[in-house]
């Protein structure tokens, strides 16, 4: 939210410049009230969100470090569909 006034804000000639929708009031009063309901549980959300973002920083440290990119089971049937295809191929005898 900025420390512009509403009238800024609201002004046509403000708006020219920008493609945003005027601020309706209701809107700003909306976001208010969420702001207020959420204020006593600020601290448990935080702990949370940074536990998960904890986590997410871990997963993006380990990425690099693995030799291998990680891929989906669609990709690597698809990798080995030239295999199943032909008669020669040493992967045949697993397929079994």
């Amino acid at each position: 939210m900025s420390n512009l006034p509403l009238s800024f804000c609201e002004s046509e000639l403000t708006r020219q410049y920008t493609n945003l929708p005027a601020v309706v009031v209701d809107t700003l009063h909306v976001n208010m009230e969420i702001k207020r309901f959420l204020k006593p549980h600020e601290e448990d959300l935080e702990k949370v969100l940074m536990r998960k973002l904890r986590a997410l920083k871990e997963a993006a440290k380990l990425r690099p470090e693995t030799p291998l990119p990680p891929t989906s089971r669609a990709e690597a049937q698809l990798r080995l569909l030239p295999c199943k295809q032909c008669r020669n191929c040493p992967f045949t005898s697993f397929r079994k």
